[in-house]
C-alpha cells in the first residue's frame, strides 16, 4: 500500500481534498476579514470620542480638564494599538484571499481534468456540478 501523492491518487480525491481545502481557507479567511471590521468599528468609535473629549478639553479648566486630558492619552493610545492591529488583519485578509483564489485555480484545474479525461461518468459528473451552482446562484 502506498500513501496517495499527486502522482499516483486518483484525480477526483485531489479534486475533493483542493475543494475541501478551499473551503477552509475561505473560512478562516471570513474570520480573518470578521475580525477585520470589528477591529475597524472599534477605531472608529474610539476616533468619535477622542474628538469629542478634545472639544470638552478647550471648554473646561481645572481637574476635570485633566481628567478629560488623561482620558484622551489613554483613548489615543488604545487607537494606536487598535490601528496597528487594523493593518495586521487587512493584510493576513489580502494573503488569504489570494491562497483562496490560488486553490479554487487548482480546484478548477482538477474538476477540468476528471471532466475531460473519465468519460460519460466524468461528462456527468461535471454536469451535476453545474447543475448544483446553477442551482445555488438562485
Amino acid at each position: 500500500y502506498t500513501v496517495p501523492t499527486i502522482s499516483n491518487a486518483a484525480p477526483s480525491i485531489h479534486y475533493y481534498a483542493s475543494f475541501t481545502l478551499a473551503d477552509s481557507i475561505k473560512r478562516e479567511q471570513e474570520n480573518i476579514r470578521s475580525a477585520f471590521v470589528k477591529t475597524k468599528l472599534e477605531c472608529e468609535k474610539i476616533g468619535s470620542e477622542i474628538e469629542q473629549i478634545s472639544k470638552s478639553i478647550e471648554k473646561v479648566r481645572g481637574t476635570y480638564r485633566f481628567e478629560l486630558m488623561q482620558k484622551h492619552k489613554n483613548l489615543c493610545s488604545q487607537h494606536k494599538r487598535l490601528s496597528q492591529l487594523k493593518g495586521v488583519f487587512g493584510m493576513r485578509n489580502a494573503q488569504y484571499l489570494d491562497l483562496v483564489k490560488m486553490q479554487n485555480i487548482k480546484t478548477g484545474e482538477y474538476r477540468d481534468y476528471i471532466i475531460s479525461n473519465f468519460g460519460a461518468k466524468g461528462r456527468q459528473w461535471g454536469d451535476r456540478l453545474k447543475k448544483r451552482k446553477l442551482d445555488q446562484a438562485k
